[in-house]
């Protein structure tokens, strides 16, 4: 086959991601997340587990998740919340500086947060103009310690193409179904709490603001914004809350007096407050059913939707959706009490520019229905999830955006053989309460300098960029403006993301008024992901790390030569590889501006292409190739 050079005015970035026309290919997951173990309001600074992810510059999102104190005396008052305390705090910050495990911001931290209460650090990535393409934008599950949250920024246009945004069921986790030993009485078992040790257990409580007080794990009491559990016996669970409350669970209809009954899960708390202070919250968990049975896999309550942050000049929706919905129980629980449905989430845009249509989703899961049959009686089936909220930045909701924030609908009675049980019947379970859409956002971000971060650098950095090829491996360059007193750089290599070693030191000039220039080849990099630390070491010792990139490297396509290389105008190129495949050339110069691309197709085996090089000026010039799984690319000089 014969590739056919012609011009492009294109710029190319063969990493992790790739861009062109400073249009991002964007998919799956770009945030990293970290928990926040001290927080340091003097050094403005936060420790973490591992600064692994983060850099220098990089755009991040602090949030706490939980903290909130509720009520918890055994009456009717159980999950009232008491105070938000710092649950649902959150703002945009700049990372400043990187000691270690410490991460310094440019501006001072706004609000107060309690580690305990469960803080996260999330890099927010910034593009020029992004695409989703390829798959789903999404984030992290929320693990109970971090994820649940989704943040970028675009300077330019974000442009859905014909993918989606998703966090659907990321947020705050539904109770989990334990099977009890089945005991019960006439006497209706009132109580709001119980121990999950308890052998009778009632459902568990959905997850919400607050964090679970021990032995008060289970029960019809609401976690906050968490749906309470149902009560022995098979009593539904209540639906998570977010704007909108989660509706309570159905209760189990007694034959007669002398059959044991239920009290279901009692509607989950809105969230309605947090916001008007300016917070921002995953939907709660649904609460779970009682069950004695283990016939069913709908007795859990269901986990409610995560949390979008997006900043943009335009977005461009596409007919595309921006899901953020609680979780639907998907099936009916057999012979025991239905599982609550996960709350909606929370969508916050700031963008005055939008085109094409978008539809958002934050409306509440659906509670689980029930099936009874044979001599089991009448089951309560589960709450409705309440609805989220969509916040806009403007004044209105934007011509050609929809939002669904409809609560969720209870369960019902789907089959019975029970003459007391109405086929259709919710059993006094309710629907979640609806969510709303605000207007006027402002996101939460800092605006007051840190004077620790005033300080003059001894080194003003200005670019840091790699090559790659088999045959020298990874050739890393940087640049400076300016240095004072700048003794050397330290390079660092991580694997994949887990931790990092230093593997080589380049000598700096010291001190100079003009742009300096610097090189270091790492000629055994690893078959991956190899993330690369530049720091910088002044005379007195002192280091500061300057900037992280990430360079994929796969070995997989072997022996890519150029024949002959010096060539006039043609070059063949050669390969093998292991199975057929489709991809792109290209021809890029020595500072990375592509000057040709073309698709082709990958034989298994070996392959030759000629490439006709004679519109090319003389030069150093690198040849890529790219599939689906593969990059690599080699020197060619043009004579």
């Amino acid at each position: 086959m014969m590739l056919k050079i012609r011009p492009l005015i294109v710029i190319v970035s063969i990493a992790v991601g790739f861009v062109a026309n400073g249009q991002s290919l964007i998919s799956g997951v770009v945030n990293s997340y970290i928990d926040v173990t001290a927080i340091n309001y003097v050094s403005n600074s936060v420790t973490v587990s591992s600064a692994a992810g983060f850099s220098i510059g990089d755009q991040v999102v602090l949030i706490q998740m939980k903290g909130a104190t509720i009520a918890e005396a055994d009456n009717s008052s159980f999950g009232t919340i008491n105070n938000y305390n710092d649950a649902g705090n959150y703002e945009i910050l700049i990372v400043c500086d990187i000691l270690g495990n410490e991460i310094i911001f440019d501006d001072m931290i706004q609000n107060t947060y309690t580690p305990s209460g469960l803080v996260q650090l999330i890099n927010m990535p910034v593009y020029t103009n992004a695409t989703i393409s390829g798959g789903d934008l999404t984030a992290n599950t929320w693990n109970g310690t971090t994820g649940g949250v989704l943040a970028l920024e675009v300077t330019g246009t974000l442009d859905f193409g014909s993918q989606n945004i998703d966090v659907s069921g990321l947020g705050f986790r539904g109770g989990v179904t334990i099977t009890s030993d089945g005991s019960c009485s006439p006497l209706l078992d009132a109580s709001y709490y119980q121990a999950a040790t308890d052998p009778s257990s009632r459902g568990f409580k959905g997850e919400g603001i607050a964090e679970f007080i021990l032995n008060k794990e289970t029960g019809r009491g609401p976690q906050a914004n968490g749906g309470g559990g149902g009560n022995n016996h098979n009593g539904g669970g209540a639906g998570g809350g977010n704007y909108g409350f989660g509706g309570a669970g159905g209760e189990r209809i007694k034959k007669s007096n002398f059959t044991c009954g239920s009290e279901p899960g009692i509607n989950s708390k809105n969230l309605q407050a947090g916001y008007t202070a300016g917070k921002i919250f995953v939907g709660g968990g649904g609460g779970a059913g009682h069950d004695n049975n283990a016939l069913t896999n709908f007795g859990s309550g269901e986990d409610g939707g995560g949390i979008v942050i997006i900043r943009a000049g335009t977005i461009s929706g596409n007919n595309q959706n921006i899901l953020a919905n609680g979780l639907d129980m998907g099936g009916p629980a057999n012979e025991d009490g239905g599982g609550g449905g996960g709350a909606g989430g929370a969508v916050f845009i700031e963008s005055n520019n939008f085109s094409g249509n978008l539809s958002i989703d934050v409306s509440g899961g659906n509670g689980a229905g029930t099936n009874n049959s044979g001599t089991s009686n009448c089951n309560g089936p589960g709450g409705g999830g309440g609805g989220g909220i969509a916040y806009f930045s403007t004044p209105g909701l934007p011509a050609g955006v929809t939002v669904n924030s409809t609560g969720g609908a209870a369960g019902t009675i789907l089959t019975t053989s029970q003459n007391n049980c109405t086929v259709g019947s919710t059993n006094q379970a309710a629907n979640g309460a609806n969510g709303t859409n605000l207007f006027n956002l402002t996101l939460n971000e800092s605006t007051t300098p840190f004077a620790g971060c005033l300080l003059a650098l001894p080194v003003e950095f200005y670019d840091f960029s790699y090559s790659y090829n088999e045959v020298f491996g990874v050739d890393l360059y940087w640049s400076t403006l300016t240095e004072v007193n700048n003794d050397y750089f330290n390079i660092y290599r991580g694997f994949n993301g887990m931790g990092f070693e230093l593997i080589g030191q380049v000598d700096a000039i010291g001190t100079s008024t003009t742009i300096s220039d610097y090189r270091f080849n790492d000629s055994e990099p690893l078959t991956g992901i190899n993330y690369y630390r530049l720091s910088q070491v002044d005379l007195d010792g002192q280091e500061t790390m300057l900037e992280t990139i990430a360079v994929a490297v796969d070995k997989s396509l072997e022996g890519l030569t150029l024949i002959p290389n010096p060539s006039a105008n043609q070059v063949y190129l050669l390969f093998q590889n292991s199975m057929k495949d489709q991809g792109e050339i290209y021809i890029l110069q020595a500072n990375g501006a592509m000057v040709a691309a073309q698709e082709i197709n990958i034989d298994k085996g070996k392959n030759k292409i000629l490439l006709n090089t004679e519109t090319l000026k003389p030069g150093v010039y690198y040849v890529a190739i790219r599939s689906s799984t593969l990059i690599k690319q080699v020197k060619m000089i043009r004579l």
